[in-house]
């Protein structure tokens, strides 16, 4: 198995650092920036979240649109994506074993993946979808909020 981060940031020497030090150098790969997520994302097994704060993150959105299965912390707005159990797997924020546990969940369950993995795909193509989106701008700038 191996793991893969897409991204880049000020503590990429200490994770590189963290990594050899536990002997996994043959076992990850961190691919820094990439301008192709989009294309990456379908060869995944599993997309981990594993933030301590999130807005609505766009990296899970766009994970769980490409149809893979999602574990992430419960913070912020994250649970408004994730539904425990039906669309990913949420664990409290700060606690590697149960996200490790999580992960390895969907690694060893891939029939409970693929179908938390299609219950947000289509979750996420009812609720972000062009017309649905435009109907909130619409009632918006018309003073109607659906959501209150």
């Amino acid at each position: 198995m191996w793991g893969v981060w897409i991204g880049d940031g000020p503590m990429r020497k200490q994770l590189l650092d963290r990594v050899a030090k536990r002997g996994l150098t043959d076992r990850f790969r961190l691919l820094g920036h990439r301008d192709d997520v989009l294309e990456l994302l379908p060869a995944f097994d599993v997309f981990a979240l594993a933030s301590r704060y999130e807005g609505l993150p766009c990296a899970l959105v766009e994970a769980m649109n490409a149809g893979v299965p999602a574990v992430a912390t419960a913070v912020n707005a994250v649970p408004d994506l994730v539904t425990a159990g039906e669309t990913g797997l949420l664990v409290p924020p700060g606690n590697a074993q149960l996200l490790g546990g999580a992960i390895n969940y969907l690694l060893d369950e891939p029939t409970q993946a693929e179908r938390m993995a299609e219950n947000g795909r289509r979750q996420l193509s009812d609720r972000f979808s062009p017309h649905a989106l435009g109907a909130v701008l619409d009632d918006t700038y018309r003073g109607r909020y659906p959501w209150m």
